[in-house]
Parts: C-alpha cells; structure tokens; sequence
C-alpha cells in the first residue's frame, strides 16, 4: 500500500502541477534522491521529487480500532499506519525550485484527505488517507540529507496517515 499511496499521490500532484502552469511533461517523480553509488539519478533533474523518509504503525489510532470479529471468527485486521515522505524541489533555477514547492504545498494545503469519493484511481486497498504537512527541526534535516547522502534542497516533510481496508485472516 505505501507504493501505491506514493504513486497516486505524486500521480495527483503531477496533473495539478501540469495544469497549474499550463505543462505538458510531467514535473513530479516517486524516486531516492541518490542512487547506491552516491551519484544523482538524473530522471530527477528538474523535477519535484516524492521519496519515502519512514513508515510507523499509528499505535492511537490501533487502539481505538481493535480487531474483530466475524460471524465465523475469523478476525478483521486493520492496521492504521502513516508514512512520512520528503517532498525536494530539484530544479537548477532556484526561483523556479521554490515556485514549484509553493504550488506543491499549496494544493495539499487544499487537498488533504483522499479517497475513492473524491478521486476515481484512489488505491483500492485503501478507505482513505490524510496528508499532513510534518514539523522536522533543521538538526533532523540534516541528519536525514547526511544519512542519505544528499545535498540539500528546497524540501517539505509530509505524514500520510493511512486507513487500510480491513483485512479478514
């Protein structure tokens, strides 16, 4: 669920960016900022690029949803989980690194929750999801840029709080 949860979602980043400045050629890529050998990948370039940062079980949510049970005891498994993700604007203007970022903010600022309802290629696994833009210090900064081995750029952290659909065992 975390790929497909990434992929709609740089997938819906991808056609707001598109048509908030008139493109035709996609401007926002789910990759890692670095490949294993330390060089750039260079799909990258110019682009806003989605790349998963941490996954951790939303352990208040689990317990206020605890597993059940059906008419023939098997049990419903949900697991509620989030997913942070560092959104970098790589682009070799500066001025248009920062002009994307703002548009990118700005339509999850609006776009919070997703779901089948509001869009019609929503992941199926899931109910629905929250993104909410996600408070890093510039220590955490650095030492996320530091242990990936990236420079760092023009970024935002986000926190998407996935609701699975539950899974029966």
């Amino acid at each position: 669920m975390t790929e497909k949860s990434l992929l709609f979602i740089s997938e819906i980043l991808d056609e707001f960016i598109k048509k908030q400045f008139l493109m035709n050629d996609s401007k926002v890529i789910l990759n890692r900022l670095i490949n294993s050998d330390g060089s750039i990948p260079e799909i990258n370039q110019n682009k806003l690029i989605i790349t998963l940062i941490n996954i951790e079980e939303e352990s208040v949510l689990r317990q206020n949803v605890p597993a059940q049970r059906t008419d023939t005891f098997n049990r419903i498994i949900k697991h509620d989980y989030a997913v942070y993700f560092l959104l970098s604007s790589n682009f070799e203007n500066y001025s248009e690194a920062l002009k994307f970022l703002d548009a990118a903010i700005n339509f999850f600022q609006v776009q919070g929750k997703f779901s089948a309802g509001s869009h019609p290629n929503f992941p199926s696994a899931l109910s629905s999801f929250h993104l909410d833009l996600y408070k890093v210090n510039l220590e955490t900064i650095a030492n996320i840029m530091v242990s990936m081995g990236a420079k760092y750029q023009p970024s935002v952290f986000y926190k998407v709080r996935l609701n699975p659909k539950p899974i029966v065992s």
